[in-house]
C-alpha cells in the first residue's frame, strides 16, 4: 500500500471526528494538520533499523548510512513539513537558529558529542498529555468555534516548540562525523530520533482530536506508549531473559559435554527469539550491540576445539554481568514512583482478602484475580511475586488460600524501593 493509499485509509478512519467540526476552516486546518502528521508517521516507519540490528549484518558502515540515507532524509523533510504546519496553526514566538538545508543536508561539519535521549524528554511528553486529558473537555454541541479552536492551540502549541527544538538537535547529530561513521552510534541516534518523534506524534494526534469528539483516551492513544510502560515492556523482557540465561547457564555447569553443547545451542535459541520481540525493540542500541556481539561470539564457539569450552565459560559469565546492568532498570525513577504506589495498593488488598476469606470464600477469590491484575505491572520487581505472577494454580480452598497471601506479603516485605 502506497502512503498516499495509506494516508487516505487513515484520514478516512478520522472522518467522523473531523466531519464533526462545524467552522469549515477550523475543520481545514484540522485536517491539514492531521495529514502532516500521519505523513511523518509514514515517513518515519520507512527507517527501517531492524535488518542491520542482527547478527548476520557485516556490511561495512558506510554502506550502512548509504543504505539509510535516504530514508532519514525524507523522515527530516515530512517533520519538517510538519513543523512548518503546525507554526501556521499556532505561530512561535521565536524563528529557528538554523536553517532547514543546514539541518537536513550538512553532514560534514564537526558536532558537539552526541547527546543521549533522556527519560526526562519521555516524561515531559507524558506530564503534557495526562496535563490535556484533564484540560481538555468532552466534545459539547455548545462550544463555540473560538472554544475548540483554543482547546487545540493549548493543546499542541507547546508540541511545536519541542518538534522544532529536537529536529534541530539531531540534525546536529547527523553533521559529527562520529555519528554517521559508526554503525552503533548511528544505529543508537536513529533509535532515538524515532522513539522520541513516535511519542511526539502520538501525544500531537490526541490534541488535535480529542477537543471534538467523546472517544476515550485509549481509542486515541492506542499507538501511545508511555515511559513507563516502556520500561515495564523492558524490564519484563530483561527478566524473562535474565530467568533462561540463568537456568541454562546453571545446567551447563553441571553437563557433560554433549550435554552442554545442547544447552550453548538452546540458549542460542533462546537469544535470537528475544531479538525478535518487543523488549529487544526497545533496548538502546549499545545494549543491542553487546547482546548480538555475546551471540555471534558464542555461536562462533560452539566446536570440537579444546579451548573453546573455556572461552564458552568466559563469555556466559560475563554475559551474565551485563544482564545484571540491564536489571539495574528498577531504578529508574518512573518505575520507582509507580511501584510504589502499586505496592501500597496491594497491601492495603491484602488485608481486604484475609478479612473476606473468613466470611465468603467465593468472595475472597475473586477479590485475589482483581489483586493479581493489579499485581502484573510489578514483574520484574521481585522474584517472589514474580513465581507467583507465573503460576497458574488457583487455591482451591481457604487454607490454600492462606498460604497464598502469606506468600505475597512476604514478597512485598522484601520489595526494594
Amino acid at each position: 500500500m502506497s502512503h498516499e493509499q495509506q494516508l487516505q485509509h487513515a484520514l478516512k478512519e478520522f472522518q467522523p471526528i473531523t466531519d464533526a467540526i462545524g467552522d469549515v476552516r477550523l475543520r481545514e486546518e484540522i485536517v491539514r494538520l492531521l495529514t502532516a502528521e500521519i505523513l511523518a508517521r509514514l515517513a518515519l516507519a520507512e527507517i527501517d533499523l531492524e535488518p542491520y540490528e542482527q547478527p548476520d549484518y557485516e556490511q561495512p558502515e558506510i554502506d550502512m548510512w548509504e543504505g539509510l540515507a535516504q530514508s532519514v532524509r525524507s523522515g527530516l523533510v515530512s517533520l519538517l513539513e510538519l513543523k512548518s504546519t503546525l507554526f501556521k496553526f499556532a505561530p512561535a514566538t521565536e524563528e529557528p537558529a538554523a536553517s532547514e538545508d543546514d539541518i537536513m543536508f550538512d553532514l560534514v561539519e564537526n558536532a558537539p558529542r552526541v547527546e543521549r535521549l533522556r527519560d526526562s524528554l519521555g516524561e515531559q511528553v507524558d506530564a503534557w498529555l495526562e496535563a490535556t486529558i484533564e484540560a481538555v473537555g468532552a466534545a459539547k454541541p455548545d462550544k463555540t468555534t473560538v472554544q475548540q479552536r483554543n482547546e487545540v492551540l493549548d493543546a499542541i502549541g507547546p508540541l511545536a516548540g519541542i518538534i522544532l527544538t529536537e529536529i534541530n538537535r539531531f540534525g546536529t547529530r547527523l553533521r559529527n562525523p562520529n555519528v554517521v561513521g559508526d554503525r552503533w552510534n548511528l544505529l543508537a541516534d536513529l533509535q532515538e530520533f524515532k522513539g522520541k518523534f513516535s511519542k511526539l506524534l502520538g501525544a500531537m494526534r490526541f490534541g488535535l482530536l480529542k477537543p471534538f469528539t467523546d472517544l476515550s483516551e485509549d481509542a486515541l492513544l492506542k499507538e501511545y506508549r508511555t515511559e513507563r510502560e516502556t520500561a515495564q515492556l523492558l524490564r519484563r523482557g530483561v527478566v524473562g531473559l535474565t530467568r533462561d540465561v540463568t537456568t541454562l547457564v546453571d545446567a551447563h555447569k553441571r553437563g557433560n559435554t554433549e550435554e552442554r553443547r545442547f544447552i550453548v545451542e538452546e540458549l542460542l535459541v533462546r537469544l535470537m527469539r528475544f531479538s525478535r520481540s518487543e523488549p529487544f525493540a526497545v533496548l538502546r542500541a549499545p545494549d543491542k550491540k553487546v547482546l548480538i556481539e555475546f551471540r555471534k561470539n558464542l555461536a562462533l564457539n560452539v566446536g570440537t576445539s579444546r579451548e573453546r569450552p573455556r572461552v564458552i565459560d568466559e563469555l556466559l559469565e560475563g554475559f551474565g554481568k551485563f544482564l545484571e546492568v540491564l536489571g539495574d532498570i528498577n531504578r529508574r525513577e518512573v518505575l520507582v514512583r509507580h511501584d510504589q504506589t502499586v505496592v501500597n495498593d496491594l497491601r492495603s488488598r491484602l488485608i481486604v482478602i484475609e478479612e473476606v476469606m473468613e466470611l465468603d470464600m467465593g468472595s475472597a477469590l475473586k477479590l485475589l484475580v482483581e489483586l493479581r491484575a493489579h499485581a502484573t505491572p510489578l514483574y520484574g520487581r521481585e522474584s517472589m511475586l514474580d513465581d507467583w505472577l507465573n503460576s497458574a494454580t488457583e487455591p482451591s480452598d481457604r487454607e490454600d488460600l492462606r498460604a497464598i497471601t502469606t506468600w505475597l506479603k512476604r514478597g512485598l516485605q522484601r520489595v526494594k524501593l
